[in-house]
């Protein structure tokens, strides 16, 4: 069991560090796909900056603690297309060249997550990162709840992921077609800039546990602020881990029924 779990870690490490090479090739045109990334992702910021300096902002949020709201978002978005790119994993589908790689002697659902994705998203993660630790500052907050704010993101980041390959592998099973995804997850990620509690119980069920978005941003930000319970936290927590291995279990059986589309 350990010597699998070794061999998967090197071979996704091994990955990473390819793409990684691969789009720094041509590093003119590298650094520009990032700086386009970072543009699209400054309209949180300039959202944010308009909302409060134009009215008396949201309830019970300051700026600060909304820009820290649209870093985790950004960093969450950014991770998520690193990670797995819909329209690629679903090109490599179409044409069948996903079948090589699922025929080697690794973790499937890690293969899956290891030859898709695209580098530009980085650029989201660093414009992320950089308002986060602004508002962070800012806003003078603990080491305790920045652990806390960690520990449920992490979580949920893994859980946007694998709920991603599920939502990718569904779509091909039944439609072939993976195009659509992207686009909802772009609503998706738009909708949890913002606190979900000004969408109502609706909207929190709905990005919380038909699209899991909220955990990886509406949850942390709350922790982060201490606008959370702890037997909320450890329940939001338990919530990620029974998603996650949900996920990863369907995830895993989508896989049996996917069958090439190469010639």
């Amino acid at each position: 069991m350990f010597e699998s779990i070794s061999r998967n870690a090197k071979m996704y490490l091994a990955s990473q560090k390819y793409k990684l090479r691969r789009f720094f090739i041509y590093r003119m045109q590298a650094f520009t796909w990032l700086i386009a990334f970072m543009l699209g992702s400054t309209y949180q910021i300039v959202v944010a900056t308009i909302i409060y300096t134009s009215s008396s902002g949201i309830n019970g949020w300051t700026y600060y603690q909304m820009l820290a709201l649209g870093g985790l978002a950004n960093i969450f978005a950014g991770i998520m297309l690193f990670t797995l790119s819909p329209h690629n994993l679903g090109r490599l589908m179409r044409n069948g060249q996903l079948d090589q790689w699922l025929i080697k002697p690794y973790n499937p659902i890690l293969m899956l997550l290891s030859i898709t994705g695209s580098v530009s998203a980085l650029g989201s993660v660093i414009v992320g990162i950089a308002t986060l630790s602004f508002a962070l500052i800012m806003a003078k907050i603990s080491i305790f709840s920045l652990s806390a704010m960690l520990a449920i993101f992490i979580i949920g980041a893994i859980d946007v992921v694998l709920f991603e390959l599920l939502v990718v592998l569904a779509s091909y099973v039944l439609f072939r077609s993976s195009n659509f995804v992207q686009w909802i997850f772009n609503i998706g990620k738009n909708a949890v800039s913002y606190p979900l509690s000004i969408y109502g119980i609706a909207g929190l069920v709905l990005f919380t546990v038909v699209m899991p978005i909220g955990l990886a941003t509406f949850f942390p930000a709350e922790a982060l602020f201490s606008k959370i319970e702890t037997s909320t936290l450890a329940f939001a927590i338990a919530l990620e881990i029974i998603f996650m291995y949900a996920y990863y279990k369907a995830s895993a059986w989508l896989l049996t029924k996917y069958s090439s589309g190469g010639g």
